[in-house]
């Protein structure tokens, strides 16, 4: 127990130490070198980020469980559980578990030497700006990119303007802007995350969706959509600015929570709505750290976002606890009624933020 305790401790403290800093570091060298497509580099990492996630997930798998062994179902009634199963995997599943956590941190390690080696910061920021000419009748346009060449974001060139915008990250703290968006970020994550953890619980209800190699298929094309909302919302978000596309994406999510109940007579109609959830999910994700940088400027902003990140974890912690709760006490359609109302107020309060 003690053992297991100690696992734990490192396997969620370092862990999430070292996801912090995979995070927002290649988003910060990435806005250095393309400053004017910051949703964009942040969708990108961030869809890579997800990705990696569900490519390793397939590795892990075929390692601890190489001979893909099913699950079977155990008296736990000697636990003093009065009669109640557990699902376990064979002994042999659980005794290759240490081996794939080894195996794994070595091909992370040699991934991320790469990685490491491969990245740098320009010495010249590159940024590419779009030079279009219309023609004298204003019947045609034509556009090329040009790269220039301009100083590093921490240089001296920066004007004071700039200077101003990039506020430390404890007066940043101290402002109502940052906790206006840190709960914009709560309410909006947890109406996405509740359909991530209930939608194949919510599907096996139902005698047209009880099939869990098509709630697998769901959930597998989820995880695309996630992965390609965040490139999505980003490059909306560098056309549009963050205002707009955040309130377009928390919008469409409330909408689709209270359509979810009317959609379950298809299996089409179902898994569109799942895929739906899952894109707007990525770009919760997505948007939040060009919204930091446009608050706070472009030197403060990453080390905002760090601390935003917590609102992401609040939402999958208590408010998956909190869905759990209401499931167990009023149901499915309730609790997708109560994330709908959640989802429309974070529209509503990120229009408090002025102008991103």
């Amino acid at each position: 127990k003690k053992k297991n305790k100690t696992f734990v401790s490192f396997y969620c403290v370092v862990l999430g130490i070292g996801n912090a800093i995979a995070y927002t570091s290649p988003i910060v060298i990435g806005w250095e070198w393309f400053p004017n497509r910051k949703g964009l580099v942040s969708g990108c990492v961030l869809a890579g980020f997800g990705c990696g996630g569900f490519l390793f997930n397939l590795v892990g798998t075929a390692i601890v469980n190489p001979n893909r062994l099913s699950p079977t179902e155990e008296d736990n009634s000697g636990d003093g559980a009065h009669g109640s199963t557990m699902t376990l995997f064979p002994e042999e599943v659980y005794d290759r578990f240490p081996f794939m956590l080894q195996t794994l941190a070595l091909i992370y390690l040699c991934l991320q030497l790469i990685g490491a080696i491969c990245v740098r910061s320009p010495s010249n920021k590159v940024a590419e700006i779009e030079h279009c000419m219309i023609d004298v009748d204003g019947d045609e346009e034509t556009c090329s990119q040009q790269k220039i060449h301009s100083p590093p974001l921490n240089s001296s060139n920066i004007t004071e303007e700039d200077k101003e915008d990039a506020v430390a990250i404890w007066g940043a703290l101290k402002t109502r802007t940052f906790w206006n968006l840190w709960i914009c970020m709560v309410l909006s994550a947890s109406a996405g995350l509740n359909v991530v953890t209930v939608y194949k619980m919510y599907g096996n209800t139902f005698d047209t969706l009880q099939d869990d190699s098509y709630l697998a298929l769901v959930g597998g094309i989820g995880s695309i959509a996630n992965g390609l909302g965040r490139t999505f919302w980003g490059m909306l978000q560098d056309k549009l600015g963050s205002k707009r596309p955040f309130m377009l994406l928390t919008t469409v999510q409330g909408v689709m929570m209270l359509s979810y109940p009317f959609m379950v007579h298809s299996r089409i109609s179902f898994g569109l709505a799942t895929f739906i959830f899952f894109l707007c999910l990525g770009g919760n994700f997505a948007m939040a750290p060009g919204i930091c940088a446009k608050l706070f400027g472009a030197e403060a902003g990453p080390k905002v976002f760090s601390v935003l990140f917590s609102a992401f974890a609040v939402a999958a912690i208590f408010g998956t606890a909190l869905n759990r709760r209401f499931l167990a006490s009023y149901g499915f359609e309730f609790v997708f009624n109560f994330m709908a109302i959640v989802s429309l107020i974070s529209a509503i309060s990120i229009s408090f933020l002025g102008k991103i």
